[in-house]
């Protein structure tokens, strides 16, 4: 239920940070607007299905590209593109969000009416046939592989009626309720997996397709080599949980420590969207201290052993002689999508009046 509160959150906000390597860009497309806007009727008609037939769909002209905050070392720019599909029954708006020319995601939004009042509920069988045709129409569009890899999963779903599947490469997780939230997961190292590298459907119970996001072909992982063990974690973030528990005359209870892969989300080593591995060291003490917190936290990247912020949970501080803001890494990649997508629907909306 948490992965899908985060997932709705990220929808509801509909962008976030992301970025890939020169070589690994996309080439089914390139960023010029006549190019995405385009790639954006064929996401309507083939994944989204809203079809000419059976919608109208007001496209406005693309809005971008524009300068990603938070990406001074590495620049990556964001395109726009927001439409109108209505029927018989009603109306919303839609934004589809590219990064430095490829696809990022796409939202429904401000629904009016029931764009799918002639469709049933669907059943589990049912909402897993229809999530398989979407994604392979996002195949058939971007002509990527992992999308294979998805429908796959998907299919194995189906057969063993379960909510969770994997193979060698990928790790889908479904929750069916009043919805459908689907992930699939690109393993890193053969067993990890990142929010940031995956690909995400939600549809309603009636088959509509409400959002999609993908992070594959933008996010990279910069390095899966791991230097430093659990125990040299704990070992460099001590003096850190020491110093803050002898300031606030506090005693340390217990000490955590847990392995992932996160982003560079304040550009310290450069991308703003590589991936790193990462020691999150946590530690509680026995009486609140500074902040009226009880727990102190020190963020330590794997591979090289340098610390990436420390602080008591929810003040996390940036290295020494990082400039960046006093923030938490994930209120990083939150922070572009509410400007991106008020940006999106703002722009449509003020075409339209006119």
């Amino acid at each position: 239920m948490k992965k899908k509160v985060i997932f709705c959150l990220s929808v509801a906000l509909m962008l976030a940070l992301l970025s890939m390597v020169p070589c690994c860009y996309s080439t089914v497309y390139s960023s010029s607007t006549a190019d995405i806007e385009s790639v954006a009727l064929q996401f309507l008609g083939q994944v989204a299905g809203f079809n000419t037939s059976n919608y109208q769909i007001a496209l406005s002209a693309p809005s971008g590209p524009y300068r990603m905050l938070n990406t001074q070392v590495t620049p990556h720019f964001a395109t726009h593109v927001s439409a109108t599909v209505s029927n018989e029954y009603g109306e919303s708006d839609v934004v589809l969000s590219f990064i430095d020319g490829n696809f990022r995601s796409y939202g429904l939004h401000s629904l009016q009416g029931n764009l799918n009042a002639h469709a049933s509920e669907q059943g589990f069988n049912d909402s897993l046939n229809t999530l398989i045709t979407v994604v392979n129409g996002c195949r058939g569009l971007f002509n990527a592989s992992y999308w294979s890899d998805f429908a796959q999963l998907v299919s194995v779903a189906l057969q063993t009626q379960q909510l969770r599947a994997e193979n060698e490469n990928f790790l889908l997780e479904i929750e069916n309720g009043s919805t459908l939230w689907t992930a699939c997961y690109a393993k890193i190292d053969g067993q990890y997996t990142s929010p940031f590298r995956s690909m995400q459907v939600h549809m309603s119970s009636t088959g509509l397709v409400t959002s999609v996001i993908d992070g594959m072909m933008i996010y990279h992982v910069a390095t899966t080599n791991v230097t430093v063990s659990e125990e040299q974690a704990i070992a460099i973030a001590g003096p850190y949980i020491e110093t803050f528990a002898q300031q606030n005359q506090q005693q340390v209870t217990a000490i955590n420590a847990t392995f992932r892969y996160e982003i560079d989300g304040s550009e310290q080593r450069g991308d703003s969207f590589a991936i790193y591995p990462q020691w999150t060291i946590e530690a509680w003490y026995d009486k609140p201290g500074e902040y009226n917190v009880t727990s102190y936290s020190v963020v330590i990247w794997a591979d090289n052993s340098a610390i990436s912020r420390s602080g008591p949970v929810g003040f996390f501080e940036p290295a020494p002689g990082n400039a960046q803001p006093n923030l938490p890494l994930l209120l990083i990649p939150a922070a572009i999508p509410v400007f991106a997508l008020a940006s999106g629907v703002y722009l449509h909306r003020k075409r339209r009046r006119k």
